[in-house]
């Protein structure tokens, strides 16, 4: 009873506050309905700039800190578009680790040479599901500790799990490290209790395989530090939905008043994304960890430092040599460390 008054107070906080909301007079303020089952009406302010500009004001100085916050130059025009730049003065410090602690890999091409795409319209196919999967088995063979793979969506896993058991390769990366997998349907926490178990129990020096979704339970807040995270992997560029209908409105309103704005803004929500699930490793200065770009793109991109934190840009290899040179690097880093 005490669950379903709970409930009740919160569903109908909920209306309140969209009660609320509605009262404002707010031309930059939309009303969105998505999904059927069940429907869901949302507000969304689609201009926060307004808001920032009141505190702008009333402030000597407003000082922004956290510890994703590139792409920096999509921050500022999204909250701060009237500040003018010579007023806005960037600081963006080293990471606690030593340099020869971190490396951040990027990698086009599998071990067979096929280029990896894993945009949307290509990674349904056979031959990427493939070459990611032979990735991550070679990969597994020599690095200690946990791995951590982050991928698009959750049908995607599903997709790269009846695949991969279907050619022997699930059986492959098993031989080597335990595969946990996140799904629709799982329990998070039973998920990370589980990994966690395997990292940093009997078994820690073997550790396990973690495939998560970017923007999923397990890709923000929680913390893959030690032998819970020795490699990173983010494979293809995390784009977010294209037909999500605040997205879509959101796109819409920028372009509106700067042509090209909702692209970049776009742009901006993956690149946060790459840097956040980076973010995952490393936690302390003794740590150490290799994060892993997996996608043609990332190699192709000649911009990739200048999206990335300084203190990952600062150690990006981007490997054109292919796999043979992701492997050797790979080789050399952990042996520095697992004497």
């Amino acid at each position: 009873a005490r669950a379903a008054r709970g409930a009740a107070a919160g569903a109908l906080h909920s209306v309140c506050g969209m009660l609320e909301a509605l009262t404002r007079s707010d031309a930059d303020g939309r009303v969105l309905r998505s999904g059927d089952d069940p429907p869901e009406l949302r507000y969304v302010n689609l201009n926060a700039s307004m808001h920032f500009e009141r505190l702008v004001a009333k402030c000597h100085a407003v000082v922004l800190a956290g510890g994703t916050l590139s792409p920096v130059p999509a921050l500022l025009r999204d909250l701060f578009p009237t500040v003018k730049q010579d007023r806005v003065v960037r600081f963006s410090c080293g990471h606690i680790v030593d340099a020869g602690r971190f490396q951040c890999l990027a990698l086009g091409r599998g071990p067979s040479g096929l280029p990896l795409n894993l945009e949307a319209s290509k990674r349904a196919t056979d031959d990427q599901r493939d070459e990611l999967g032979r990735v991550l088995r070679n990969a597994v063979r020599i690095v200690p500790g946990g791995v951590v793979c982050f991928v698009p969506s959750h049908r995607f896993v599903g997709e790269l799990m009846s695949r991969w058991r279907s050619t022997g390769l699930f059986a492959q990366l098993e031989a080597n490290k335990p595969v946990l997998y996140e799904d629709s349907t799982s329990s998070a926490s039973q998920l990370l209790e589980r990994y966690t178990s395997l990292c940093t129990g009997d078994s820690a020096s073997k550790g396990a395989l973690l495939l998560c979704v970017v923007g999923g339970r397990l890709s923000e807040g929680v913390n893959f530090g030690d032998d819970l995270g020795r490699l990173v992997v983010v494979a293809g560029l995390p784009y977010p939905n294209p037909t999500d209908a605040e997205l879509v409105a959101r796109m819409r309103y920028l372009d509106a008043a700067e042509p090209g704005a909702g692209r970049a803004y776009y742009e901006a929500l993956c690149w946060k994304a790459v840097n956040q699930s980076i973010g995952r490793a490393i936690r302390h200065r003794l740590d150490y960890a290799t994060a892993l770009l997996l996608d043609a793109r990332y190699v192709d991109d000649v911009s990739l430092s200048s999206r990335l934190p300084a203190w990952v840009s600062n150690s990006l290899v981007r490997c054109e040599g292919g796999y043979g040179q992701v492997h050797g690097k790979l080789a050399t880093f952990y042996s520095r460390f697992c004497k």
